[in-house]
């Protein structure tokens, strides 16, 4: 298991992962299996991610023999915050120290610090998002080269 970033949690991450390989296959429908093995997302894991962006119309479900997923939206109309907004990853307003009593009114010595680092967290998942990722070339070769 390779570390994760201290900023985002393991669920974003995958979610991050799956829908940049969606983005990489344009209209096209992806099996969950391949979607699984493309993104190196564990397949049950990757349901209920899948499940989270289709209730949030960020990913459009259709069953059957050509059925899978695919984005709901165009690449450019999804951003990296509406991802992570998704599978409830975005930053919180808990104290960075954990102090139950840490506010504007009653700071910790890092409440400052932190509100910086997370406006910023914030600002840089509305600047990007998934159309940035539409040249991914590490999931779904094969998906790509077969659009249906």
């Amino acid at each position: 298991m390779t570390p994760s970033s201290p900023l985002i949690t393991q669920t974003a991450e995958y979610a991050l992962r799956a829908m940049s390989c969606l983005a990489t296959t344009q209209d096209t429908f992806v099996r969950a299996e391949e979607l699984s093995q493309g993104s190196q997302v564990p397949k049950a894991y990757l349901s209920k991610i899948l499940r989270k962006m289709v209730v949030a119309n960020l990913v459009e479900a259709k069953r059957g023999h050509h059925g899978g997923f695919r984005l709901a939206l165009a690449a450019d109309q999804i951003t990296l915050q509406d991802v992570l907004a998704a599978v409830d990853a975005l930053p919180t307003n808990r104290c960075a120290f954990g102090v139950p009593q840490c506010d504007p009114d009653n700071p910790c010595p890092l409440h400052d610090a932190w509100m910086e680092l997370k406006r910023g967290y914030l600002d840089w998942m509305t600047r990007h998002s998934l159309a940035e990722m539409e040249t991914a070339t590490w999931c779904l070769p094969d998906t790509q080269a077969d659009p249906k």
